[in-house]
C-alpha cells in the first residue's frame, strides 16, 4: 500500500502534514473498514441525558442500544427530584438515583436489555404530576 504526504506552509513557519492512503477495497460487497466501524459502534456504551423539571422529564434520545448505558441526570428544576428506571410492567428499578437538589447532577452506568423502560421521579406526587418518560432499548 502506498501512502503519500502533502505539506502546506502555515503562518510563522509551521508545517502541517496530511497523510493520504487509498481507500480499502470492497470485500464481498462490504467494506472491512465499515464493518469494523459498525462493530466498534456496537461495543461503545450508549449515553442518555435525563433532565428533570417541575413536573416533567426530558430525554436526550428516545432509544438507546442494549448493553452498557451511561445515564447523566440533571435536575434543572427548582425542587428536589430523584429518578427510577424499570422495565415496563415491573416496579423493581434496575437503576436508582438518589434525590438531587436543584442544579444537581449525577452519572451512573447500567446494563440494559432490549425492551421498553419507564423512568419516573418517585417523590410523592411527582410521577402523577407528569414526571415520567419511556425509553426504548434496541
Amino acid at each position: 500500500m502506498r501512502t503519500g504526504a502533502l505539506a502546506l506552509a502555515l503562518p510563522a513557519g509551521a508545517l502541517l502534514a496530511i497523510v493520504c492512503t487509498p481507500a480499502a477495497p470492497a470485500h464481498r460487497g462490504r467494506s472491512p473498514v465499515a464493518a469494523r466501524a459498525r462493530h466498534h459502534a456496537r461495543s461503545l456504551p450508549s449515553a442518555l441525558g435525563v433532565r428533570e423539571h417541575e413536573y416533567r422529564i426530558g430525554l436526550s434520545r428516545l432509544s438507546v442500544s442494549a448493553g452498557t448505558v451511561i445515564v447523566e441526570l440533571d435536575n434543572e428544576g427548582q425542587d428536589a427530584h430523584d429518578l427510577r428506571v424499570a422495565p415496563v410492567g415491573s416496579e423493581q428499578p434496575v437503576l436508582s438515583f438518589a434525590e438531587l437538589r436543584s442544579g444537581g447532577r449525577a452519572t451512573q452506568t447500567v446494563t440494559l436489555r432490549r425492551g421498553t423502560y419507564r423512568l419516573w421521579c418517585s417523590l410523592p406526587g411527582h410521577e402523577a404530576a407528569g414526571m415520567r418518560a419511556l425509553l426504548r432499548v434496541n
